[in-house]
Protein backbone atom coordinates (compact mmCIF):
# COMPACT_ATOMS: atom_id res chain seq x y z
CA UNK A 1 0.00 0.00 0.00
CA UNK A 2 2.83 2.37 0.81
CA UNK A 3 4.42 1.67 -2.59
CA UNK A 4 1.25 2.78 -4.41
CA UNK A 5 1.37 6.13 -2.59
CA UNK A 6 4.97 6.83 -3.56
CA UNK A 7 5.82 9.26 -6.33
CA UNK A 8 8.23 7.35 -8.53
CA UNK A 9 10.80 9.76 -9.96
CA UNK A 10 13.65 9.51 -12.45
CA UNK A 11 17.36 9.35 -11.60
CA UNK A 12 17.74 13.01 -12.66
CA UNK A 13 14.91 14.14 -10.39
CA UNK A 14 16.34 12.05 -7.57
CA UNK A 15 19.77 13.68 -8.01
CA UNK A 16 18.15 17.12 -7.76
CA UNK A 17 16.20 16.14 -4.62
CA UNK A 18 19.36 14.71 -3.04
CA UNK A 19 20.98 18.13 -3.47
CA UNK A 20 17.87 19.71 -1.95
CA UNK A 21 18.13 17.32 1.02
CA UNK A 22 21.77 18.31 1.49
CA UNK A 23 20.65 21.94 1.66
CA UNK A 24 17.98 21.03 4.23
CA UNK A 25 20.63 19.32 6.37
CA UNK A 26 22.96 22.31 6.08
CA UNK A 27 20.26 24.75 7.23
CA UNK A 28 19.25 22.44 10.09
CA UNK A 29 22.77 22.11 11.52
CA UNK A 30 23.49 25.79 10.92
CA UNK A 31 20.45 26.85 12.92
CA UNK A 32 20.97 24.30 15.70
CA UNK A 33 24.67 25.07 16.25
CA UNK A 34 24.16 28.83 16.45
CA UNK A 35 23.27 28.38 20.12
CA UNK A 36 25.64 25.52 21.03
CA UNK A 37 28.51 27.75 22.34
CA UNK A 38 26.00 29.77 24.36
CA UNK A 39 24.19 27.01 26.24
CA UNK A 40 26.79 26.59 29.06
CA UNK A 41 26.92 30.39 29.44
CA UNK A 42 23.12 30.70 29.54
CA UNK A 43 22.86 27.91 32.13
CA UNK A 44 25.59 29.48 34.26
CA UNK A 45 23.93 32.92 34.11
CA UNK A 46 20.72 31.35 35.41
CA UNK A 47 22.52 29.78 38.38
CA UNK A 48 23.39 26.25 37.12
CA UNK A 49 26.60 24.43 38.07
CA UNK A 50 28.75 22.66 35.46
CA UNK A 51 27.13 19.28 36.18
CA UNK A 52 23.62 20.80 36.10
CA UNK A 53 24.42 22.49 32.80
CA UNK A 54 25.37 19.14 31.27
CA UNK A 55 22.18 17.54 32.62
CA UNK A 56 19.87 20.27 31.27
CA UNK A 57 21.45 20.82 27.87
CA UNK A 58 22.46 17.25 27.06
CA UNK A 59 20.76 14.64 29.29
CA UNK A 60 17.27 16.16 29.09
CA UNK A 61 17.63 16.56 25.35
CA UNK A 62 18.60 12.90 25.07
CA UNK A 63 15.53 11.71 27.00
CA UNK A 64 13.20 13.74 24.80
CA UNK A 65 14.91 12.58 21.61
CA UNK A 66 14.50 8.93 22.64
CA UNK A 67 10.76 9.53 22.98
CA UNK A 68 10.30 11.41 19.73
CA UNK A 69 12.66 9.56 17.37
CA UNK A 70 10.83 6.20 16.95
CA UNK A 71 7.45 7.93 16.80
CA UNK A 72 8.49 10.37 14.08
CA UNK A 73 10.45 7.68 12.21
CA UNK A 74 7.35 5.44 12.13
CA UNK A 75 5.18 8.43 11.22
CA UNK A 76 7.49 9.31 8.32
CA UNK A 77 6.97 5.81 6.87
CA UNK A 78 3.19 6.28 7.06
CA UNK A 79 2.62 10.00 6.42
CA UNK A 80 5.77 10.81 4.45
CA UNK A 81 9.08 12.54 5.18
CA UNK A 82 7.75 15.95 4.08
CA UNK A 83 4.97 16.11 6.67
CA UNK A 84 7.26 15.12 9.54
CA UNK A 85 9.99 17.55 8.43
CA UNK A 86 7.47 20.41 8.51
CA UNK A 87 6.35 19.35 11.99
CA UNK A 88 9.98 19.20 13.15
CA UNK A 89 10.73 22.71 11.85
CA UNK A 90 7.64 24.25 13.49
CA UNK A 91 8.47 22.74 16.90
CA UNK A 92 12.11 23.86 16.67
CA UNK A 93 11.06 27.44 15.89
CA UNK A 94 8.88 27.46 19.01
CA UNK A 95 11.72 26.06 21.12
CA UNK A 96 14.26 28.72 20.11
CA UNK A 97 11.77 31.54 20.64
CA UNK A 98 11.23 30.23 24.19
CA UNK A 99 14.99 29.98 24.69
CA UNK A 100 15.46 33.59 23.66
CA UNK A 101 13.09 34.64 26.44
CA UNK A 102 14.28 32.28 29.19
CA UNK A 103 14.89 34.10 32.47
CA UNK A 104 14.91 31.10 34.87
CA UNK A 105 16.20 27.54 34.80
CA UNK A 106 12.59 26.34 34.59
CA UNK A 107 12.03 28.34 31.43
CA UNK A 108 15.29 26.99 30.03
CA UNK A 109 14.11 23.42 30.67
CA UNK A 110 10.73 24.14 29.04
CA UNK A 111 12.43 25.62 25.97
CA UNK A 112 14.33 22.34 25.42
CA UNK A 113 11.15 20.21 25.26
CA UNK A 114 9.81 20.96 21.73
CA UNK A 115 13.23 20.74 20.08
CA UNK A 116 14.03 17.57 22.02
CA UNK A 117 10.89 15.70 20.99
CA UNK A 118 10.39 16.88 17.41
CA UNK A 119 13.80 17.82 15.99
CA UNK A 120 14.58 14.56 14.19
CA UNK A 121 15.87 16.07 10.97
CA UNK A 122 19.04 13.96 10.82
CA UNK A 123 16.99 10.75 10.90
CA UNK A 124 14.55 12.14 8.33
CA UNK A 125 17.26 13.35 5.97
CA UNK A 126 19.00 9.96 6.15
CA UNK A 127 15.67 8.30 5.31
CA UNK A 128 15.20 10.70 2.39
CA UNK A 129 18.68 9.88 1.09
CA UNK A 130 17.82 6.18 1.32
CA UNK A 131 14.61 6.80 -0.65
CA UNK A 132 16.41 8.79 -3.34
CA UNK A 133 19.61 6.76 -3.85
CA UNK A 134 20.38 3.31 -5.22
CA UNK A 135 22.22 0.95 -2.79
CA UNK A 136 25.62 1.08 -4.52
CA UNK A 137 25.69 4.89 -4.31
CA UNK A 138 24.28 5.21 -0.78
CA UNK A 139 27.60 5.48 1.08
CA UNK A 140 28.60 8.37 -1.15
CA UNK A 141 25.20 10.07 -0.69
CA UNK A 142 25.29 9.70 3.10
CA UNK A 143 28.86 11.06 3.13
CA UNK A 144 27.64 14.09 1.15
CA UNK A 145 24.86 14.52 3.71
CA UNK A 146 27.45 14.47 6.50
CA UNK A 147 29.52 16.96 4.49
CA UNK A 148 26.53 19.35 4.42
CA UNK A 149 26.08 18.86 8.17
CA UNK A 150 29.78 19.57 8.72
CA UNK A 151 29.53 22.76 6.68
CA UNK A 152 26.71 23.88 8.97
CA UNK A 153 28.84 22.93 11.96
CA UNK A 154 31.68 25.10 10.65
CA UNK A 155 29.54 28.20 10.15
CA UNK A 156 26.97 27.86 12.95
CA UNK A 157 29.10 27.96 16.13
CA UNK A 158 31.34 30.69 14.70
CA UNK A 159 28.37 32.89 13.76
CA UNK A 160 26.70 32.14 17.09
CA UNK A 161 29.81 33.21 18.99
CA UNK A 162 30.07 36.41 16.94
CA UNK A 163 26.39 37.25 17.49
CA UNK A 164 26.88 36.72 21.21
CA UNK A 165 29.63 39.33 21.24
CA UNK A 166 27.79 41.96 19.17
CA UNK A 167 25.56 43.22 21.92
CA UNK A 168 25.78 42.67 25.66
CA UNK A 169 22.09 43.43 26.08
CA UNK A 170 20.96 40.94 23.40
CA UNK A 171 23.80 38.41 23.72
CA UNK A 172 21.33 35.54 24.19
CA UNK A 173 18.32 36.75 22.23
CA UNK A 174 20.14 37.54 18.99
CA UNK A 175 21.59 34.04 18.35
CA UNK A 176 18.36 32.33 19.47
CA UNK A 177 16.12 34.44 17.22
CA UNK A 178 18.57 33.96 14.35
CA UNK A 179 18.31 30.19 14.86
CA UNK A 180 14.49 30.43 14.86
CA UNK A 181 14.60 32.44 11.62
CA UNK A 182 16.85 29.81 10.03
CA UNK A 183 14.33 27.08 10.79
CA UNK A 184 11.53 29.27 9.47
CA UNK A 185 13.43 29.45 6.16
CA UNK A 186 13.86 25.66 6.28
CA UNK A 187 10.11 25.23 6.86
CA UNK A 188 9.23 27.17 3.71
CA UNK A 189 11.96 25.41 1.69
CA UNK A 190 10.52 22.00 2.62
CA UNK A 191 6.95 23.15 1.97
CA UNK A 192 7.57 24.54 -1.51
CA UNK A 193 10.33 22.29 -2.89
CA UNK A 194 10.00 18.76 -1.48
CA UNK A 195 7.26 16.61 -3.09
CA UNK A 196 5.18 14.04 -1.24
CA UNK A 197 6.87 10.63 -0.83
CA UNK A 198 9.49 10.77 -3.61
CA UNK A 199 11.16 7.47 -4.50
CA UNK A 200 13.81 6.84 -7.12
CA UNK A 201 12.74 4.58 -9.98
CA UNK A 202 13.64 1.01 -9.01
CA UNK A 203 13.87 -2.22 -10.94
CA UNK A 204 10.99 -4.65 -11.44
CA UNK A 205 12.74 -7.20 -9.23
CA UNK A 206 13.10 -4.70 -6.38
CA UNK A 207 9.40 -3.82 -6.59
CA UNK A 208 8.57 -7.53 -6.53
CA UNK A 209 10.70 -8.18 -3.45
CA UNK A 210 9.27 -5.14 -1.65
CA UNK A 211 5.65 -6.05 -2.29
CA UNK A 212 5.53 -9.85 -2.22
CA UNK A 213 4.43 -9.94 1.44
CA UNK A 214 1.96 -7.06 1.37
CA UNK A 215 0.36 -6.56 -2.05
CA UNK A 216 -0.94 -8.40 -5.10
CA UNK A 217 1.78 -8.79 -7.66
CA UNK A 218 1.48 -7.00 -10.99
CA UNK A 219 2.16 -7.84 -14.63
CA UNK A 220 4.58 -10.65 -15.22
CA UNK A 221 4.77 -11.51 -11.55
CA UNK A 222 1.02 -12.26 -11.46
CA UNK A 223 1.41 -14.49 -14.50
CA UNK A 224 4.34 -16.23 -12.87
CA UNK A 225 2.30 -16.80 -9.71
CA UNK A 226 -0.65 -18.17 -11.68
CA UNK A 227 1.63 -20.50 -13.61
CA UNK A 228 2.95 -22.10 -10.45
CA UNK A 229 -0.16 -24.31 -10.27
CA UNK A 230 0.97 -26.22 -13.34
CA UNK A 231 4.71 -26.40 -12.77
CA UNK A 232 6.35 -29.79 -12.14
CA UNK A 233 7.08 -30.98 -8.61
CA UNK A 234 10.86 -30.60 -9.10
CA UNK A 235 10.44 -26.95 -10.03
CA UNK A 236 8.25 -26.39 -6.98
CA UNK A 237 10.98 -27.85 -4.78
CA UNK A 238 13.51 -25.58 -6.44
CA UNK A 239 11.26 -22.57 -5.83
CA UNK A 240 10.85 -23.60 -2.19
CA UNK A 241 14.61 -23.91 -1.82
CA UNK A 242 15.08 -20.42 -3.24
CA UNK A 243 12.39 -19.07 -0.88
CA UNK A 244 14.07 -20.76 2.10
CA UNK A 245 17.39 -19.21 1.08
CA UNK A 246 15.78 -15.77 0.85
CA UNK A 247 14.22 -16.26 4.29
CA UNK A 248 17.62 -17.24 5.70
CA UNK A 249 19.23 -14.20 4.10
CA UNK A 250 16.49 -11.97 5.51
CA UNK A 251 17.11 -13.32 9.01
CA UNK A 252 20.85 -12.82 8.64
CA UNK A 253 20.26 -9.24 7.49
CA UNK A 254 18.05 -8.61 10.51
CA UNK A 255 20.73 -9.99 12.86
CA UNK A 256 23.37 -7.85 11.17
CA UNK A 257 21.26 -4.69 11.49
CA UNK A 258 20.57 -5.48 15.15
CA UNK A 259 24.27 -5.93 15.96
CA UNK A 260 25.18 -2.80 13.98
CA UNK A 261 22.62 -0.78 15.95
CA UNK A 262 23.88 -2.15 19.28
CA UNK A 263 27.43 -1.33 18.19
CA UNK A 264 26.26 2.14 17.23
CA UNK A 265 24.89 2.50 20.76
CA UNK A 266 28.39 1.89 22.16
CA UNK A 267 29.97 4.19 19.57
CA UNK A 268 27.53 7.06 20.14
CA UNK A 269 27.92 6.65 23.91
CA UNK A 270 31.65 7.24 23.60
CA UNK A 271 31.32 10.26 21.30
CA UNK A 272 28.50 11.75 23.40
CA UNK A 273 30.65 11.53 26.52
CA UNK A 274 33.24 13.63 24.70
CA UNK A 275 30.72 16.00 23.07
CA UNK A 276 28.66 16.68 26.20
CA UNK A 277 31.71 17.51 28.28
CA UNK A 278 33.74 19.31 25.61
CA UNK A 279 32.36 22.83 26.14
CA UNK A 280 32.58 22.46 29.92
CA UNK A 281 36.06 20.93 29.60
CA UNK A 282 37.41 23.81 27.50
CA UNK A 283 35.81 26.40 29.77
CA UNK A 284 37.08 24.83 33.02
CA UNK A 285 40.56 23.70 31.91
CA UNK A 286 41.48 26.35 29.32
CA UNK A 287 39.08 29.14 30.44
CA UNK A 288 37.75 29.72 26.93
CA UNK A 289 35.01 32.27 26.32
CA UNK A 290 31.89 31.39 24.26
CA UNK A 291 33.45 33.22 21.30
CA UNK A 292 36.67 31.17 21.55
CA UNK A 293 34.68 27.97 22.05
CA UNK A 294 32.76 28.77 18.87
CA UNK A 295 36.04 29.02 16.95
CA UNK A 296 37.12 25.58 18.27
CA UNK A 297 33.79 24.05 17.25
CA UNK A 298 34.13 25.61 13.81
CA UNK A 299 37.60 24.06 13.56
CA UNK A 300 35.99 20.68 14.32
CA UNK A 301 33.46 21.36 11.57
CA UNK A 302 36.21 22.10 9.04
CA UNK A 303 37.95 18.79 9.76
CA UNK A 304 34.64 16.92 9.59
CA UNK A 305 33.76 18.62 6.31
CA UNK A 306 37.08 17.61 4.73
CA UNK A 307 36.60 14.06 5.97
CA UNK A 308 33.12 13.76 4.49
CA UNK A 309 34.29 15.29 1.20
CA UNK A 310 36.91 12.56 0.99
CA UNK A 311 34.35 9.86 1.81
CA UNK A 312 31.80 11.17 -0.69
CA UNK A 313 34.42 11.24 -3.46
CA UNK A 314 36.73 8.32 -2.79
CA UNK A 315 35.15 5.94 -0.26
CA UNK A 316 33.85 3.56 -2.92
CA UNK A 317 37.32 3.30 -4.52
CA UNK A 318 39.08 2.85 -1.18
CA UNK A 319 36.79 0.02 -0.01
CA UNK A 320 36.92 -1.77 -3.37
CA UNK A 321 40.63 -1.47 -4.19
CA UNK A 322 42.61 -1.11 -0.96
CA UNK A 323 40.65 -2.28 2.09
CA UNK A 324 37.20 -3.79 2.66
CA UNK A 325 34.48 -1.70 4.27
CA UNK A 326 34.59 -4.06 7.26
CA UNK A 327 38.33 -3.54 7.86
CA UNK A 328 38.01 0.18 7.11
CA UNK A 329 35.34 0.42 9.83
CA UNK A 330 37.43 -1.55 12.36
CA UNK A 331 40.51 0.60 11.67
CA UNK A 332 38.50 3.80 12.20
CA UNK A 333 37.09 2.51 15.51
CA UNK A 334 40.59 1.66 16.73
CA UNK A 335 41.80 5.19 15.87
CA UNK A 336 38.77 6.61 17.68
CA UNK A 337 39.68 4.68 20.85
CA UNK A 338 43.16 6.21 21.02
CA UNK A 339 42.20 9.77 20.07
CA UNK A 340 39.19 9.97 22.43
CA UNK A 341 41.41 9.11 25.41
CA UNK A 342 44.06 11.65 24.39
CA UNK A 343 41.44 14.34 23.78
CA UNK A 344 40.07 14.53 27.32
CA UNK A 345 43.59 14.11 28.73
CA UNK A 346 44.99 17.16 26.93
CA UNK A 347 46.84 19.64 29.11
CA UNK A 348 47.45 22.31 26.48
CA UNK A 349 45.28 24.00 23.87
CA UNK A 350 47.78 23.08 21.14
CA UNK A 351 47.62 19.42 22.14
CA UNK A 352 43.83 19.57 22.19
CA UNK A 353 43.62 20.96 18.64
CA UNK A 354 46.18 18.40 17.41
CA UNK A 355 44.25 15.41 18.81
CA UNK A 356 40.98 16.79 17.44
CA UNK A 357 42.16 16.02 13.89
CA UNK A 358 42.38 12.19 14.13
CA UNK A 359 39.40 12.12 16.48
CA UNK A 360 37.03 13.93 14.11
CA UNK A 361 38.30 12.00 11.05
CA UNK A 362 37.83 8.58 12.63
CA UNK A 363 34.45 9.56 14.09
CA UNK A 364 33.22 10.70 10.67
CA UNK A 365 34.36 7.48 8.97
CA UNK A 366 32.70 5.27 11.58
CA UNK A 367 29.36 7.07 11.50
CA UNK A 368 29.13 7.21 7.69
CA UNK A 369 30.11 3.58 7.05
CA UNK A 370 27.86 2.25 9.79
CA UNK A 371 24.79 4.22 8.69
CA UNK A 372 25.31 3.20 5.08
CA UNK A 373 25.57 -0.46 6.11
CA UNK A 374 22.42 -0.29 8.24
CA UNK A 375 20.37 1.08 5.33
CA UNK A 376 21.82 -1.49 2.92
CA UNK A 377 20.74 -4.38 5.16
CA UNK A 378 17.27 -2.91 5.84
CA UNK A 379 14.12 -3.49 3.75
CA UNK A 380 13.41 -0.18 2.01
CA UNK A 381 9.86 0.41 3.28
CA UNK A 382 11.10 -0.03 6.87
CA UNK A 383 14.04 2.36 6.61
CA UNK A 384 12.26 5.24 8.35
CA UNK A 385 11.14 3.00 11.22
CA UNK A 386 14.59 1.41 11.64
CA UNK A 387 16.32 4.79 11.54
CA UNK A 388 13.72 6.06 14.02
CA UNK A 389 14.58 3.31 16.50
CA UNK A 390 18.26 3.91 15.82
CA UNK A 391 17.73 7.58 16.59
CA UNK A 392 15.84 6.61 19.73
CA UNK A 393 18.78 4.54 20.95
CA UNK A 394 21.07 7.45 20.08
CA UNK A 395 18.84 9.67 22.16
CA UNK A 396 18.91 7.29 25.12
CA UNK A 397 22.68 7.53 24.87
CA UNK A 398 22.43 11.33 24.82
CA UNK A 399 20.77 11.04 28.22
CA UNK A 400 22.89 8.26 29.74
CA UNK A 401 26.28 9.47 28.46
CA UNK A 402 26.10 13.07 29.78
CA UNK A 403 24.64 11.83 33.07
CA UNK A 404 27.50 9.34 33.42
CA UNK A 405 30.00 12.03 32.43
CA UNK A 406 28.56 14.49 34.98
CA UNK A 407 28.80 11.82 37.69
CA UNK A 408 32.41 11.01 36.79
CA UNK A 409 33.32 14.72 36.69
CA UNK A 410 32.10 15.07 40.25
CA UNK A 411 33.79 11.81 41.24
CA UNK A 412 37.24 12.13 39.72
CA UNK A 413 37.43 14.99 37.25
CA UNK A 414 37.96 14.94 33.51
CA UNK A 415 40.77 12.36 33.70
CA UNK A 416 38.27 9.74 34.86
CA UNK A 417 35.87 10.61 32.04
CA UNK A 418 38.65 10.04 29.48
CA UNK A 419 38.65 6.28 30.21
CA UNK A 420 34.96 5.74 29.43
CA UNK A 421 34.91 6.17 25.60
CA UNK A 422 37.66 3.60 25.05
CA UNK A 423 35.81 0.93 27.04
CA UNK A 424 32.65 1.44 24.96
CA UNK A 425 34.52 1.34 21.64
CA UNK A 426 36.30 -1.90 22.58
CA UNK A 427 32.85 -3.43 23.07
CA UNK A 428 31.90 -2.09 19.63
CA UNK A 429 34.92 -3.83 18.05
CA UNK A 430 33.95 -7.12 19.70
CA UNK A 431 30.38 -6.92 18.36
CA UNK A 432 31.57 -6.03 14.87
CA UNK A 433 33.74 -9.13 14.71
CA UNK A 434 30.65 -11.34 15.15
CA UNK A 435 29.17 -10.23 11.80
CA UNK A 436 32.31 -10.24 9.66
CA UNK A 437 31.02 -13.12 7.53
CA UNK A 438 27.80 -11.21 6.79
CA UNK A 439 29.80 -8.25 5.48
CA UNK A 440 31.69 -10.57 3.18
CA UNK A 441 28.51 -12.29 1.99
CA UNK A 442 26.78 -8.96 1.31
CA UNK A 443 29.72 -7.70 -0.73
CA UNK A 444 29.68 -10.88 -2.82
Amino acid sequence: KNLMKEKIISQQEAAFLIRVTLFFQFLDILGATLIVPLLPEISKSLGASSATSVLINASLYGILQSIGSPILGFLSDRKGRRFVLLLSCAATILSYVLLANATTLTMLVISRIPVGVFKQSMTLCNALISDLSVPEERSSAIARLSFAASLGLVIGPFVGGQLHGLSEQYSTKLPAYTAATTFLALFFAVYFVLPENPKVNCSEEEIFLKTKNNEPLAGKKNEQLAGEKNEPLAEKKTSQKILDEKTKNSQESFNCVLILIIGRFAEIFSTEVVRSTFSVFTREVFELTPKQSGVILSFIGVISMITQFFLSSFAKNVTSKFVSDYNFLRLAIFALIISSFLLLSSSSLTGLCTVLVPYVISDGVVKTLRMSTITRFTVQEKVGTVLGYTGSLDSVVRFVAPTSAAFLIELGGFGTVALLPGICLLADLFLLRRIRHLFQKKNQ
